[in-house]
């Protein structure tokens, strides 16, 4: 067998063509040795430097002639520094010169990169450790440019590899531009691709695998089509820190990430024949564990955590452009930032640094993407949210659940939304809605429930110093919004339990149980608020005059700040005031709101007055104070109509009706309030004190009607004192100068009513109008015009026109005249009416008529007794009375004047009678008798009723000038008063 087969050999041997071919194997292996293993060695260095400018470093490159494949070990780029650029530990390129005759392309069998290392790195100095390369390039192309290829683009270079493998030790990024140098790797990559052709159009299988740090990977596989220009497969990134994707780019944010793992995954297909067209199916995106924050320690803008955001069944797609999201869930959210003015935490913490201050630019030519969320949820989170505008008020949001289905952001559709949260521990918020993300337009349902009322402290802080010391808000509202913007709203709801109590103070001031609204409508549009009805329940207020006589008001209002500024704040300010005044100008005048209550109304309401200037202290409540208020409106030509009733200390009833307009530049007001049986008792401090009487006992009963037009003030009241007793006498510099005693007497009938009619008027457009002084001053008015003609009001309680205030007689005669008995008589019945009153009689004389009358009444008696006359021959002065005169003249011894008549004759005689000086004044006392007598015997008016007043002294002016007797009243409980005598 063996000699048979070195038979054979040794034949082909002897054949030529066998033998040719060896000699040119051999000559081959020869040309392999000696010049293409030598070229390849030293041909690598010098293509790489001659096209990048730098040495390559590489160990003996091998060339196997059997299996044509070439091998180089060890390479390495070095940057000036001595450290590579990059290096590889080998690289292998095997030819299939059999399969390259085959399908008369180039073919590769095998293709592989081994252990390749990369590191470009961005310098302190900002440039790049590869920028020598770059400038290389760049000078070679400026010496020696070339045209570009005309290449026909639908063909592509015929080339074949079987197998390529490539593995990647480590690809490494390095900046130190900053002052924390930001160094990162991608490690461990493994990457295959079979069969690749850029002649055959079936797609080629790939696979990429890589390490990425804490445990991070990349995978990547799929099919690959040169020639189709296609490739289509799956992607995943799982667990991926993002730490050093924050540390890349820290420099341009405002947050700090601390920690966040990401997982991507989807399957993609990618065209790029004509246009690039991409596609993605089926994507998942989860991450997990994350948590950043912003800001100083002691001024956190955002601290945030998050258990985990899911994105499940994404899809995208170049060509529609759309992006859809299947579900959306983000769990463990916990969230603290803040708010103030209109700057927030959460926008400062991620807006770039490089965009601080500007608006991102759009371009519109570029149709947007359309985003559609089929459905997205937050689940269980928590927010802490400190408002700047609420005095830093903490919101705490616990157990948040927000949903939202349909997020379309072309607008086909609006998404639905609903939220729900707790606030605070006490508070409740849901909210349930639509809204178009594309005409922004939306209508949303809320409700909130027990939400504290001392949220609002701070607003009311810079004007008046109240604390809300309780009370809670309830409301639900549906809110209309277009363009982003709340339109309408309408709202029903109400705040209970409210008390407010002054700064520093230990009572409340104000307090309700209940303040409804319903079906209350804010239209943002046409400025207008319509309320059907308002209701308020058990309120309760205060209002109280210190010993200092200021009120509690007063005191809730802070002092306005001093305006006195330095010279260049003084500046600063005129600049600044001059430019709010050139824009005022500029722009037009703001439309005003219209405002409409159809009703308001008012139930068990409580009115509580405490008056600490007087002593005792003054003390009143209006209490169930309860009645409507229609119409309403800010509408001037429709007043507003109300009436409601109460009572005083819960016994004496109160009644307030009337009509208002207080939306008019001078407020209109007629408004009619009625107390009856107000006990005044009560009210001893204010008579003591204004009046300079206390008050033992009485019950009032008032109707005041109050009008307000065009900033005057009139009012008409009407007041009712029954069984009214004052007490002690009581000196205060504020009391008023009236004989109080005298006018209630005059004022006070048979049954111990007083009835008094007080008008008021003012302009409270004066600056020193002052109602109180204006109400004060009307009453001292009254009682004075009462005190000083009360014989006026005696005769008009009668129906009487005479002036009582007097008795007249004739001369030198005490006897009551008809005219004077007709007086008494209306005097008696106006006593009746007035039990109160005492008369005092004060008789008087004329020192001229009453003296001749007196003589006149002693010539009288001489002739009725002596000569027999009567009172007829008297009167007649006739014949006898003649004779009768004339034989008395004779008596006197007179020197004759036989020139005189009879009449001159008694005239004579009449001068010639002697009256005693106490006889004036024993006429003006009997007068006053008389007067007195008929009072009391014909009239049957109580002795002591009646009292005469001796006291004449006629050196004062007009004491002795008149035949009357004067009557002067005063009450029972006085001595002695005089409406003149005050």
């Amino acid at each position: 067998m063996k000699a048979s087969v070195g038979a054979l050999l040794m034949q082909l041997w002897q054949q030529r063509a066998v033998t040719l071919l060896f000699r040119v194997y051999a000559i081959y292996l020869v040309v392999c040795i000696l010049v293409v293993l030598p070229l390849l060695n030293w041909g690598a260095g010098a293509i790489y430097q001659q096209q990048i400018g730098r040495i390559l470093h590489y160990d003996l490159i091998h060339f196997n002639p059997f299996t044509l494949a070439i091998t180089a070990r060890n390479i390495q780029d070095n940057n000036s520094d001595g450290n590579p650029l990059w290096s590889a530990r080998r690289i292998h390129i095997d030819l299939s010169l059999l399969q390259t005759m085959i399908h008369f392309a180039p073919t590769l069998d095998e293709v592989e990169l081994d252990g390749l290392w990369l590191h470009p790195q961005k310098l302190a100095n900002h440039t790049w450790n590869f920028d020598d390369i770059r400038q290389y390039r760049a000078a070679q192309a400026a010496a020696n440019p070339t045209p570009a290829p005309v290449t026909d683009e639908s063909e592509l270079p015929a080339l074949i590899i079987n197998h390529t493998r490539v593995t990647i030790e480590s690809l490494q990024f390095t900046d130190s531009t900053s002052a924390e140098p930001f160094h990162t790797s991608l490690d461990n990559i493994q990457f295959e691709l079979q069969n690749f052709s850029t002649l055959a159009d079936e797609n080629q299988p790939y696979q990429l695998q890589a390490a990425m740090g804490d445990g991070g990977e990349l995978i990547w596989k799929g099919n690959l089509s040169i020639k189709g220009a296609r490739s289509q497969g799956e992607l995943a990134l799982n667990n991926i820190n993002l730490q050093p994707v924050w540390k890349y780019f820290k420099s341009q944010l405002n947050f700090t990430l601390q920690k966040a793992h990401l997982n991507l995954e989807g399957q993609y297909q990618l065209r790029w024949k004509k246009d690039l067209i991409w596609s993605l199916e089926q994507g998942q995106l989860v991450m997990a564990n994350s948590k950043l924050r912003s800001g100083k320690a002691s001024a956190r803008d955002v601290e945030m955590s998050l258990g985990e955001l899911k994105l499940s069944g994404i899809s995208a797609a170049s060509q529609t452009q759309q992006l859809a999201v299947a579900d959306v869930q983000v769990n463990g959210l916990q969230l603290s930032s803040w708010s103030q003015g209109g700057n927030t935490g959460l926008a400062r913490a991620f807006i770039l640094k490089s965009m601080a201050g500007d608006a991102p630019a759009v371009d519109a030519s570029n149709t947007p993407w359309v985003v559609m969320v089929n459905k997205f949820a937050l689940n269980d989170a928590a927010v802490d949210w400190r408002a700047g505008d609420l005095d830093q008020h903490l919101f705490k949001a616990r157990q948040l659940n927000l949903t939202a289905a349909n997020i379309d952001t072309s607008g086909a559709s609006a998404m639905t939304i609903q939220l729900a949260t707790s606030i605070d521990e006490s508070a409740q918020l849901d909210l349930a809605g639509e809204f178009n993300l594309a005409s922004r337009d939306g209508q949303f349902a809320t409700e909130l429930t027990a939400l504290p009322a001392a949220i609002a402290q701070p607003l009311l802080t810079p004007y008046v110093r109240v604390d809300i010391v309780n009370g809670q808000l309830h409301t639900k509202a549906d809110v209309q919004v277009r363009d982003a913007t709340p339109t309408q709203i309408k709202s029903s709801g109400s705040i209970t339990d409210i008390k407010l109590r002054p700064t520093a103070a230990a009572q409340e001031l104000l307090t309700w149980s209940s303040l409804k609204w319903s079906d209350a409508q804010l239209d943002l549009t046409t400025q207008q608020v319509e309320v059907p009805l308002l209701e308020l329940s058990g309120f309760d207020s205060r209002f109280v005059i210190t010993k200092e006589g200021k009120t509690n008001l007063q005191a809730l209002f802070p002092e306005p700040p001093n305006t006195t500024a330095t010279p260049d704040v003084a500046a600063q300010n005129g600049s600044i005031h001059s430019s709010i005044d050139s824009l005022t100008r500029a722009r037009e005048p703001a439309a005003p709101w219209h405002f409409n209550l159809h009703k308001f109304v008012l139930d068990k309401a409580s009115f509580r007055f405490n008056d600490e200037t007087l002593t005792p202290n003054f003390t009143a409540a209006v209490q169930n104070f309860s009645g409507t208020m229609t119409g309403l409106s800010s509408d001037t030509s429709k007043p507003a109509l109300f009436k409601f009733h109460g009572d005083v200390d819960g016994y004496a009833p109160v009644n307030l009706q009337g009509k208002t307009q207080p939306f008019l530049t001078q407020p209109l007001l007629d408004a009619r309030l009625d107390f009856e049986n107000l006990d005044l008792g009560g009210f001893s401090g204010y008579s003591s004190t204004y009046a300079g009487w206390r008050i033992e006992r009485g019950l009032l009963t008032a109707n005041l009607h109050y009008r307000l037009n065009k900033g005057l003030i009139q009012g008409d009241n009407h007041i009712e004192m029954d069984q009214l007793q004052l007490g002690e006498r009581v000196d205060d510099a504020k009391a008023m100068d009236v004989p109080l005693r005298l006018a209630l007497a005059l004022l006070t009938d048979e049954n111990g009513l007083a009835t008094l009619d007080i008008g008021v008027r003012g302009n409270q457009n004066d600056p020193g109008f002052d109602i109180g002084k204006v109400i004060r001053q009307a009453v001292r008015n009254s009682l004075v015009k009462i005190v000083k003609s009360p014989f006026t009001l005696l005769a008009k309680l009668v129906g009487s026109k005479e002036d009582l205030g007097y008795l007249p007689f004739n001369s030198g005669s005490s006897q009551l005249l008809t005219t004077a008995t007709r007086k008494l008589n209306a005097l008696q019945q106006a006593l009746k009416k007035r039990p109160e009153l005492r008369i005092e009689l004060r008789g008087s004389y004329d020192q001229n008529t009453d003296l001749r009358g007196l003589r006149l009444a002693q010539v009288k008696q001489v002739l009725l007794e002596e000569h027999g006359l009567e009172n007829k021959d008297i009167k007649a002065q006739n014949e006898r009375w003649q004779k009768a005169v004339l034989a008395e003249y004779r008596k006197l011894g007179l020197k004759s004047d036989t020139g005189l008549n009879p009449v001159q004759v008694h005239e004579q005689w009449l001068q010639t009678v002697v009256i005693a000086p106490e006889a004036l004044i024993q006429l003006a006392a009997q007068r006053s008798i008389n007067a007195k007598q008929f009072l009391v015997q014909q009239l049957k008016v109580d002795n002591s009723r009646v009292l005469i007043n001796s006291n004449l002294d006629c050196s004062q002016a007009d004491a002795c000038g008149r035949r009357i007797v004067k009557l002067d009243l005063s009450d029972l409980n006085q001595t002695l008063s005089t409406a003149t005598d005050r």
